[in-house]
């Protein structure tokens, strides 16, 4: 029996593949990470994750569902049963800075126009459908959930919040300073 070893950036490529089609939508990931290394080849970086892909329905606001307040609600409940359902949010941005980056940001949504309770965490795969969106802003977004997201809070505590990925995206302007 011989000692065959793997490259370390090799196990670390089959662990994003593995995570990726058992954590979600399969359709969601593209490129191939699933070869290994050739033994001669440059191992010192990881492969990178991949981004998901826009498809044209993704873009036509008509694939999207208007849910209920109980619907959305459930939802929250439990994001990860959720996952690839398309959605129309309403919201009002509360974090888009530079602290969440240009395809990143908190928003408090809900199911309603000013039925703004829950916090979510919003992706953008086109940054550039976000270029006028600020802080305070209403905005009504055709998403998909992607899940759900625990992030730290500046208290130094845990937060789980549903997090979407964003395809279209509404913008009626400021909504004044938030409390």
């Amino acid at each position: 029996m011989s000692d065959w070893k793997l490259p370390v950036s090799a196990l670390i490529s089959v662990s994003v593949l593995v995570g990726a089609t058992a954590c979600g939508d399969s359709s969601e990931t593209t490129g191939s990470s699933a070869a290994l290394p050739a033994p001669d080849s440059d191992t010192s970086a990881p492969a990178a994750p991949s981004t998901p892909t826009i498809s044209p329905e993704d873009l036509d606001a008509a694939t999207y569902q208007a849910i209920s307040p109980r619907d959305y609600a459930l939802l929250v409940k439990d994001p990860e049963s959720n996952k690839g359902r398309k959605i129309i949010v309403y919201g009002v941005v509360t974090q888009f800075d530079a602290a969440t980056g240009n395809a990143e940001f908190r928003a408090n949504t809900g199911a309603q126009p000013d039925d703004y309770l829950q916090n979510t965490m919003i992706d953008a795969q086109d940054p550039s459908i976000l270029a006028n969106v600020v802080q305070n802003d209403i905005v009504t977004m055709w998403c998909k959930v992607r899940g759900a997201d625990t992030y730290k809070t500046t208290m130094g505590g845990e937060l789980t919040v549903p997090r979407f990925w964003v395809y279209i995206i509404k913008d009626a302007g400021s909504a004044g300073p938030i409390p």
